[in-house]
């Protein structure tokens, strides 16, 4: 059933693209890196192109990007944050399959991996060693994130 949905999900990554650009261009995302010993908390949504991605999503209007990094990582992983354990690390224009946003990027550490959990929108979490993540496995979204992080 897991291969189903994958291939289903690939498919209409693809067939929703054009709908996506549209939508998307100039919207305002978060994404939230969670890292605990050396591992980084990833997430492959449904409706994905295969690589692992953070964790995140689009800010609703009238809320800060606290508080939608905070309601997009409980609703997509079930990991519970409040904003002091949260610090903003930067923004950044971002593109990706001709999908132009601007990206607020957070971190978090957690001294333990947290069990996660997901919703219909996430097919797939896991924690990953920082060390694999490469253009190959990984979407641009953690690339850029990472590349604002002094060190990890």
């Amino acid at each position: 059933m897991k291969k189903i949905r994958l291939f289903i999900g690939r498919l209409l990554a693809w067939a929703t693209l054009p709908l996506a650009i549209v939508v998307l261009r100039g919207s305002h995302r978060t994404r939230v890196m969670i890292v605990s010993n050396n591992k980084l908390l990833v997430v492959k949504t449904f409706i994905h192109h295969g690589r692992w991605s953070l964790p995140g999503g689009g800010v609703h209007n009238g809320e800060s990007s606290f508080d939608g990094a905070l309601r997009e990582l409980k609703e997509e992983t079930g990991v519970t944050l409040t904003r002091d354990e949260l610090t903003f690390v930067g923004e950044k224009p971002f593109s990706s399959y001709g999908v132009s946003t601007l990206n607020t990027y957070f971190l978090a550490r957690l001294p333990k991996k947290t069990p996660l959990m997901h919703n219909f929108e996430i097919i797939e979490s896991d924690w990953i060693d920082i060390s694999s993540i490469n253009h190959k496995t990984c979407e641009k979204d953690i690339l850029e994130g990472l590349s604002l992080v002094r060190s990890l």
